[in-house]
């Protein structure tokens, strides 16, 4: 039975749907290799919360190995079975893109044109004591466009509205987290050795590699 599509020279339904996904043999392998080695590691690390001797570590070490082995060879997988419909992507977006910004920059620029139009008109209107609003629509518009109110800020004096806004939560988190980051740039650049900038400190958070 079909959907009767087909008939009138349309694809059927569904015909989009990316077709099902079958491992290859070699990443079935590295499943069950990662499934394995998952279940001895999560035991074993849930079995000895901190590492009291080198024998121990040198036995985390190497499982550590093991998973960033299996990891970056199921990752190669992935990419490799990834990258049909990434090619296929890349094809469809260059077929699409240059039309569709096209059609945007055209419809931006007439929006512009349109809006400065209208502004313009509304003045006249005002000026002329006429309480209607402007409207602008052709013959071959469905529906009429007008001004509609989109209020904004834009920023005239940074000191004061920094000032102003120093103590709102969501601008301390922003700046605290871009502080952060230009502090930890400078303690990365200097290891450390130059003098932490106020409020801040420099810290070596090691880890094992």
């Amino acid at each position: 039975m079909t959907d009767g599509l087909e008939e009138i020279g349309l694809p059927p339904i569904g015909h989009n749907k990316p077709p099902p996904y079958e491992p290859s043999d070699a990443a079935l392998k590295l499943f069950g290799e990662a499934d394995a080695l998952l279940a001895h590691a999560e035991r074993w690390k849930a079995e000895r919360p901190e590492f009291t001797d080198g024998d121990m570590a040198a036995a985390g070490q190497l499982t550590i190995d093991q998973l960033r082995a299996v990891m970056a060879a199921l990752d190669s997988e992935r990419k490799a079975a990834a990258k049909p419909h990434d090619e296929a992507i890349t094809i469809i977006d260059a077929r699409f893109t240059p039309t569709l910004d096209r059609l945007k920059e055209c419809v931006t620029s007439l929006r512009e044109k349109a809006t400065v139009w209208l502004k313009r008109e509304r003045d006249r209107l005002a000026a002329a004591s006429d309480p209607a609003r402007p409207r602008l629509k052709g013959d071959y518009s469905r529906r009429a466009m007008g001004l509609r109110s989109n209020w904004k800020a834009r920023i005239i004096d940074e000191q004061a509205a920094l000032r102003h806004y120093a103590k709102h939560p969501v601008i301390r988190a922003a700046a605290l987290a871009a502080i952060r980051k230009v502090a930890s740039d400078e303690a990365v650049a200097s290891k450390g050795s130059s003098k932490p900038p106020p409020g801040c400190e420099f810290f070596n958070d090691e880890r094992a590699v």
